[in-house]
């Protein structure tokens, strides 16, 4: 239910894929610092740790498509990691929130798209590939909904209440309706 303890630091390419892992932890990957890719595709990954991933600074390729995440931290590796990156694979985690935790994933893609892509898909396919789920609320009736990642562009950043606590300013948003809290 974990990544496997011990292995040697000279690995350059991990496939954990089809393991039940439900979290990636700090110190998973203290020792893998010449690991330059890493595919954990269908893992049941839900969480990962702040900084796990900070170790692994030659990481050029990361997979983490068809995992169950709901949210994924910003701070799960550093700037310098995320530079280090030529493709990063985050697609189908249909559990997905789509809240000011996923913003950030949104902004990332706009800036850096070819890191999103294969040789298969283009980046017109990313819209279909990065979805995250929403939830509303209506007449104490709760329905979820499937949207594009690209589409918190023109969300409110989340659920009415947590709207209400935000600053202005944060998540991008420079417009603020009041009334959106009433």
């Amino acid at each position: 239910n974990r990544i496997p303890p011990g292995l040697p630091n000279s690995i350059t390419e991990l496939d954990l894929s089809f393991n039940i892992i439900s979290k990636i932890n700090k110190g998973d990957f203290e020792f893998l610092t010449n690991l330059e890719s890493l595919t954990m595709a269908n893992c049941e990954l839900s969480s990962v740790d702040e900084r796990a991933l900070d170790p692994l600074y030659g990481l050029t390729k990361l997979d983490l498509s068809f995992n169950v995440f709901k949210t994924f931290p910003k701070s799960a590796f550093s700037r310098c990691v995320r530079a280090s990156l030529v493709r990063f694979d985050f697609s189908n985690n249909n559990e997905l929130a789509c809240d000011c935790n996923a913003l950030w994933l949104r902004e990332w893609m706009a800036d850096r798209p070819l890191l999103f892509t294969d040789n298969d898909r283009k980046v017109s396919d990313l819209p279909d590939l990065y979805k995250c789920i929403t939830t509303k609320w209506n007449r104490n009736i709760t329905s979820k909904e499937e949207l594009s990642i690209y589409d918190l562009n023109n969300s409110p950043c989340g659920t009415r209440v947590s709207i209400c606590n935000l600053n202005r300013k944060m998540c991008g948003f420079t417009k603020y309706d009041p009334t959106y809290c009433k």
